[in-house]
This record gives structure tokens, sequence and C-alpha cells, in this order.
């Protein structure tokens, strides 16, 4: 408190200002200090935490990159038309973006029926790694579906799924007229045959 007073007059025509300084709650009632040390705790969390996120890495988004190329390592030129039993290649990619070591499995069915497994491959975060996988239909028909299914870290549940479409025909093989008798073809293991148009090669 400071009181200041008019100096150099009588004592009654004097007049007096008086100031009071107070830190808030310090002089009023216990629950009042309460919450002021509150109060002080709560801003001086906040700037901690204010400045705990300015200082600390940010982790971006966490995924990962799972894709196929055709011919040529190019998006396009995929396996579309195969005969049974005809084996069939593609190029899988995978890139690791989940901020921490993952292991990858890769897993190829036709038709609804586990045709090939690929991994485990363990990837650093940021790490790529592209490998051929090959698939190979054992039954014909069109719009056949080929799904290449990623599972991440031993998980039992998909974590991304690629697939193509193909159509595959019957085995091809040696077609004879039905006018020439088999019994008649020449039959050779090596060297050089003897002029006709059909002949078997063991």
């Amino acid at each position: 408190m400071y009181t200041w007073t008019g100096l150099g007059l009588p004592e009654g025509e004097r007049f007096s200002l008086d100031f009071q300084l107070r830190v808030p709650g310090w002089g009023g009632s216990t629950w009042d200090k309460v919450l002021s040390v509150v109060l002080v705790v709560a801003i001086l969390g906040a700037l901690g935490t204010l400045g705990y996120v300015i200082a600390a890495p940010k982790v971006g988004e966490r995924f990962t990159e799972f894709y196929l190329l055709g011919a040529e390592g190019k998006a396009a030129d995929y396996p579309r038309e195969l005969a049974v039993g005809e084996e069939a290649e593609v190029t899988v990619g995978i890139v690791n973006h989940e901020h921490k070591p993952v292991s990858y499995r890769v897993e190829v069915r036709v038709g609804g029926v586990e045709n090939n497994e690929v991994g485990p491959v363990a990837l650093e975060h940021e790490q790529k790694w592209e490998g051929a996988v090959s698939f190979t239909p054992d039954k014909a028909g069109d719009n056949q579906k080929v799904e290449f299914i990623l599972y991440k870290g031993g998980e039992a549940e998909p974590y991304l799924m690629l697939h193509l479409w193909i159509d595959v025909g019957e085995k091809k093989g040696l077609s004879i007229p039905p006018n020439v008798n088999i019994g008649e073809l020449p039959l050779t293991l090596r060297g050089t045959l003897p002029p006709s148009p059909y002949y078997f090669s063991l």
C-alpha cells in the first residue's frame, strides 16, 4: 500500500490517495489460493506442451505402397491371355512408409485358390523391395481373377490387395489330322528327320 498526501498545506486542508497492490487470491481465502495455484500450473503445463510440439519431429502418415508392374517395369502390358499350365510373371513392389521396420508376405491366388507365395520380406522405414512373382493357371476359363494379397507383420487379415484378370485357354498340344495314321509317323530320338509333314520327337 502507498499513501500520498499534499505537503505544505495545513493538516485540515491536506488530501491523500491510497494505492493497494494485491496478488489475486493470496489475500483471500484458502480456496482462492488453491485456484490461483491451479491456474499457474495449467499455464505452465500449456507452455510446456506447446514447446514439445514445436521441438518434437512430426510423424507423417503411416502407410505402405503396394503395386504391380508388367513388362519392362511399367504399369502396363500385364499378362492377359494364357494357356493352362503356362507360367506368367509380374513385378511386385513394396515400399515401407510405416515409420518402423515391418515384415511383409505376398500371397497369389488364381480363381480364389492359392497359387504362389513370397516372403517374408523385411523392410526398414522408407526401404523398397521389388521382385518377380509368378503364377500358373491350372484350369481354362475367361475372366479369371489373379489376386496379389499383402500381409503385414504376421497378421492373419490382408493388409492390401491388387488383382488382374486373365483369360485361360486349353493347353496347346500337337494337332494331327484325322486322316493320318499315327503308326505311320516316323519316330526319332536324334538326327535329321526324313521329309514328312508330320512327325513326333521324343
